[in-house]
């Protein structure tokens, strides 16, 4: 719980610069008093925050909440697995999650516009990403999803959420971006840079048309993932798809569910355990024809046997 957060005023908005309460979860309030959060320091989740130019300058915010709390010290660092960043938004400093590497849950609003550099450096257990999406009906990308998905190198999950105020989102999309390897090699004699990628990781987060995510593009990967990933990737990814199938054309569904099939009985824990979470999965799958009477009854054993 945050207790008390430090910041500087700047084009009519707070920026904050560290936070300070009890607990392992901060959720950063959208106002600090009459002052909108529009943005964070640099360092600001780092063990060491950024040297203040003045100190002077920093205000202090308690909210209504946290009033007579216990002030347990600094909310940074490897102490925190996971960050609820506020509505509205704008940018976030240089180094901002610098050693968060406690973090596993990072949730973005779609207000977010600029992202500061080497933010997630040492920060390598992210496990899941929640974008807000923008307002309105249909399919959108949040702005600053391409720019926070490409600083990730290692495989992460990438959920998009609608959100209305004051109300719980409600998950459109889940996608999985591999994991990547990045190798540099000097061609001396031509003088030249060679860069190498292992992994499909990198294509997948090449899926995005200026800042719009293609999902036709993302799903026109998988035969290529199931040959050179891992099983496991393989299963999550498709996984993913089928449990939220939004823009999932005819093709790509029969692709995804033809692969799941090849694996049945391989696939079983980990698709009755998507069900548990949402059952939409179950509800795609026997649309697209996958519980067929040997499947269907060896999934009902493994259920019983749960």
């Amino acid at each position: 719980m945050l207790t008390r957060m430090e910041y500087t005023v700047s084009g009519g908005g707070a920026v904050v610069y560290r936070c300070y309460g009890t607990g392992e979860y901060l959720e950063i309030p959208e106002a600090a008093g009459e002052y909108p959060v529009i943005g964070l320091w640099d360092h600001c989740f780092a063990s060491s925050p950024s040297a203040a130019a003045d100190r002077g300058r920093l205000c202090t915010f308690v909210p209504d909440t946290a009033a007579g709390a216990d002030d347990s010290g600094e909310m940074c660092g490897e102490r925190l697995k996971r960050i609820v960043l506020p509505r509205g938004l704008e940018f976030t400093g240089d180094y901002a999650f610098y050693g968060c590497r406690s973090l596993t849950h990072l949730t973005v609003p779609s207000s977010l516009k600029r992202l500061g550099g080497g933010n997630f450096v040492a920060c390598n257990h992210i496990r899941v990403l929640e974008f807000e999406m923008p307002e309105g009906e249909g399919f959108a990308t949040p702005f600053a999803m391409r720019d926070v998905i490409g600083e990730v190198t290692y495989e992460v999950e990438a959920r998009l959420v609608r959100r209305a105020a004051g109300q719980e989102g409600r998950q459109v999309c889940r996608l999985l971006f591999p994991g990547y390897i990045e190798d540099s090699k000097e061609n001396t004699p031509a003088r030249i840079i060679e860069i190498k990628y292992e992994g499909m990781g990198y294509q997948y987060r090449q899926c995005f048309q200026g800042r719009e995510l293609d999902l036709h593009q993302y799903d026109s990967l998988f035969p290529l993932t199931r040959a050179q990933e891992l099983f496991q990737t393989s299963l999550s990814l498709a996984l993913c798809r089928l449990c939220t199938p939004e823009g999932l054309g005819a093709e790509a569904e029969k692709t995804y569910v033809s692969w799941l099939t090849e694996h049945a009985e391989a696939a079983a824990e980990a698709v009755l355990s998507a069900a548990k979470e949402d059952a939409g999965c179950l509800e795609t799958l026997r649309r697209a024809g996958f519980f067929t009477p040997p499947v269907l009854s060896m999934y009902l054993e493994r259920a019983s046997a749960a």
